[in-house]
């Protein structure tokens, strides 16, 4: 896609701030600016910009700059998710009472789920094109089928085709991968693991409109986490425990309406 005006506008913004040409050590910095600032947005084009560089050094990203990549485009997205959310259910509204209006609430709607998808894009072909080729380490691929598989969930939520789409379907496929290789290679316990069965709990529950599938996914992980967090390492576990929190409020959720 062509970079819009506005991002265009945001590049020379960003160059006139002393960033035109920065190493990664100061791109870190200024991302974490911008995380403080909750200015998504140029996070996403600052993470861009260190993915970049360590592609060149044919290095992998850290565990900070990945973190960073991760929360700049989950950010990101989920400031748009939330619009298109509101919009939807405008636009329903609007229908079911036969009003004008209608028609401008969806294409309002329509504007913003085509930023969400250009984001998406962005945010999956960055994982394909460069940090799964250099990824090594299972810990990071699981991370980054994860990204992927989110990524195309944020699409198919609000495609009209819902679990027909070719998001949903690329979802399903990066969330499968991603548990293969997780249920082989972390600990139950791992916090990645378990941020990926939440996800891929709620994609079943959400996309496809699978909630027994869901809450047999999301329990099987959290009765197998309980079990194995007496032997996982404080750091970890501390991680782990507000992810258990969460796969047991879902749990419970589903189980009330399956």
């Amino acid at each position: 896609c062509r970079p819009s005006v506005r991002r265009t506008e945001r590049t020379v913004i960003i160059a006139r701030l002393g960033m035109a040409a920065p190493g990664r050590a100061e791109l870190v910095e200024r991302a974490h600016l911008a995380e403080a600032a909750r200015r998504w947005d140029e996070m996403v084009e600052l993470a861009e910009r260190i993915v970049r560089l360590s592609r060149q050094d044919q290095e992998q990203l850290s565990v900070e700059e990945r973190n960073l990549v991760a929360v700049a485009f989950k950010e990101a997205a989920a400031g748009r998710r939330d619009s298109l959310f509101v919009l939807r259910d405008a636009v329903a509204r609007a229908r079911a009472r036969g009003e004008a209006r209608a028609g401008q609430a969806l294409a309002y709607f329509n504007l913003v789920r085509g930023e969400l998808e250009e984001l998406c894009r962005r945010a999956i072909e960055l994982v394909r094109v460069d940090l799964l080729p250099l990824a090594q380490l299972p810990e990071s691929r699981v991370f980054y089928l994860k990204m992927m598989g989110d990524h195309e969930r944020y699409c198919a939520e609000f495609d009209p085709r819902g679990a027909d789409s070719g998001a949903a379907q690329a979802a399903k496929l990066a969330y499968e991968q991603a548990s293969a290789l997780a249920e082989a290679k972390l600990e139950a316990a791992h916090p990645i693991r378990l941020g990926l069965v939440l996800n891929r709990a709620v994609y079943l529950s959400e996309v496809l409109g699978e909630r027994v599938a869901a809450e047999r996914l999301a329990g099987r992980a959290l009765r197998a986490a309980e079990e194995a967090l007496p032997t996982t390492s404080a750091l970890r576990a501390a991680d782990a425990v507000p992810l258990l929190r969460r796969l047991r409020d879902n749990c419970e959720r589903w189980a009330a309406v399956a």
